[in-house]
């Protein structure tokens, strides 16, 4: 992995690719290629706020409890409805056999402290 990608990419997703290229495989893709995964999602609802301090305070919130969940942010969407942030468990090299229990782990932990920050 270049060291250009390496700061936008999850540090877990660098070990992985790179122990994956130190193997020496012929085709480094074939780890991820062919494989249907039993993934979990979550959609929380963040606040809705104008204020960008807070807004920053709430994405790293967010950001923290996956990764103490061991997830991975799919994306934030913002829309005339509000912004929400969706996590996934279950994608490589974060898959575990209780992703489920990860992923609502990480649901109840985030209501939790998101609460907490109001």
């Amino acid at each position: 992995c270049s060291q250009a990608l390496q700061s936008y990419a999850m540090r877990s997703v660098v070990e992985y690719f790179s122990a994956v290229a130190a193997s020496g495989a012929q085709n480094r893709s074939v780890h991820l290629i062919n494989t249907n995964r039993r993934c979990s999602i979550v959609f929380v609802r963040l606040p809705t706020t104008e204020d960008l301090a807070v807004a920053q305070e709430i994405a790293a919130c967010v950001e923290t409890v996956l990764r103490d969940c061991n997830g991975m942010l799919r994306q934030y969407l913002t829309d005339d409805k509000g912004t929400v942030a969706i996590g996934v468990w279950g994608c490589p090299p974060l898959a575990h056999k209780d992703n489920a229990h990860r992923a609502i782990r990480f649901a109840v932990n985030v209501i939790d402290r998101l609460r907490a920050l109001n």
